[in-house]
Formats: C-alpha cells, structure tokens, sequence
C-alpha cells in the first residue's frame, strides 16, 4: 500500500499529494513514468532518490518499518499500521490506579487476528519476551502512561516503532480519550461498553483481588480487549480516509 503514497517523499505534504492522485499519478511507478513532474527540478530529483530508497526499505520487511516512520507525518501513521499489518501490535494495559506507582494488572496485545492478555498475579512476567520482540506497537496515550510502565515492569530495552495514535488523532482534529474518538468515528465497543474509565477498570480488579470475584476479572479483560480492537479500527479508518483520493486504494483495501 505504500506503494500509493507520496506524503513524506522529498518532503511533500499531504496537499501535494492530492494533487498528485489529482492528475492520476497513483503510484511510485506512475511517477516515475511522468516526462514533467509538476515541482521543481531539484524536488523531483529529492522524491524520485526517496522512492527508490523506499523501494529497498520495503524489501526488508520489519527491518525498513523505522525508516518509513521517520518518513512520515504523525497525522499519516496510520498508513504504516495497514501496510506493515503483520509486524503491527496494538498495546493497552490495565492498572491499579492512575498514580505515578500504579501497577500493571492485565495487559492485552492484539496483532489484528488474536489477543494474548497477561495478568498480575497469572502469567503476567511472561509477556515480558512477547513485548521485547514487538518491532511496531500502537497505544493510545501510551507514551506517558502504557509504554513507560511496560518499560518499569519488563525492563527498558525495548526499542521498536511505537505510534500513539492519541497524537495521530490531535492532528485529525479529534482530541479526548480512546472512548471520545471512538464515539467520533463511530466505532462500537463490543465487549464491556458498561465500563468507560480507567478508575472503573481499577475497581474491577479491586474486586477480583478482595473477594475473588471472577466475574469481575472476566469483565477487565474484555474492557481491556476492547480497547486494543477500538485502536485497531480507529487505525483502518484514519487510513480509509487519507488515502481516499487513491484509487488504487480501494483495490488494495
């Protein structure tokens, strides 16, 4: 699919793209087959160098996903979860409060196909080599909350791609919690719509760890499987909608 996008080339933007789709240039090849580029000698030179670096950076699978990243604009990330979709994990955890010493107590990771949900207390240190090995990892609002109590709770050398759609989205015009963008972009959260805040999920596991209620566990992480499936949804259709004006897009899609 990147194959369709011109944004981040030699620098263009998001408009010089449209306009490029515009006169149907919609692919790397069709611009390279163009006997006049509608930009300046020097520029074209630029894409056309980008291009064929993006060529060899595309060939190594998981290994190129780091050059693509600083590529491209924070708005347009989500063209790398859908072209990278089988390196791609969505990450959300759980914790016991929103305090600066909270604690992890169930984190899930969704690779577009399964969920694997780690718990305190169960099996939650093995998924310390599961995230180790995570080369693309999606979270909302996860670099000042999921990310570094990942890094607290595994260690911190991990040093993949991580993309915080909360910032994609403040691009987007769309700013406030997953649920609030969720609700913009009307994706439906199937498993625990009752449950709505974090301080909510923490009671949950309040319940579970005072009275070993079970079904308040069970009810945490379907709360917590929502949440990675709503960032994987929300990803789809950021990139359904920027790359809308492609029509080569709608084959690929």
């Amino acid at each position: 699919m990147l194959r369709l996008t011109f944004c981040g080339m030699g620098g263009l933007d998001v408009d010089a793209e449209r306009r490029l789709w515009k006169m149907g240039v919609y692919c790397w090849d069709d611009f390279r087959r163009l006997r006049r580029a509608p930009f300046s000698a020097s520029r074209t030179r630029l894409i056309l160098n980008d291009l064929d670096e993006a060529e060899r950076r595309l060939a190594l699978g998981r290994k190129g996903v780091r050059w693509f990243y600083a590529k491209t604009p924070p708005s347009q990330y989500c063209r790398l979860l859908v072209n990278f979709r089988e390196i791609a994990v969505y990450f959300d955890v759980e914790t016991t409060g929103l305090e600066s010493d909270a604690q992890i107590t169930t984190a899930t990771f969704f690779d577009g196909v399964s969920f694997r949900t780690f718990t305190r207390g169960d099996n939650l240190n093995d998924a310390a080599s599961y995230f180790s090995e995570i080369a693309l990892m999606t979270t909302y609002n996860g670099t000042a909350f999921d990310a570094p109590l990942a890094r607290r709770e595994w260690g911190g050398d991990w040093n993949g791609v991580h993309i915080d759609l909360r910032k994609t989205l403040n691009d987007w015009g769309i700013r406030g919690g997953l649920k609030r963008a969720a609700a913009v972009l009307g994706v439906e959260r199937r498993e625990a719509p009752e449950i709505s805040t974090g301080a909510e999920a923490a009671e949950l596991w309040r319940r579970w760890t005072d009275f070993g209620d079970a079904e308040s566990l069970d009810l945490l992480w379907r709360y917590n499987r929502d949440d990675v499936r709503t960032l994987a949804e929300i990803a789809r259709i950021l990139c359904d909608e920027s790359m809308s004006g492609n029509i080569f897009y709608r084959s690929f899609s």
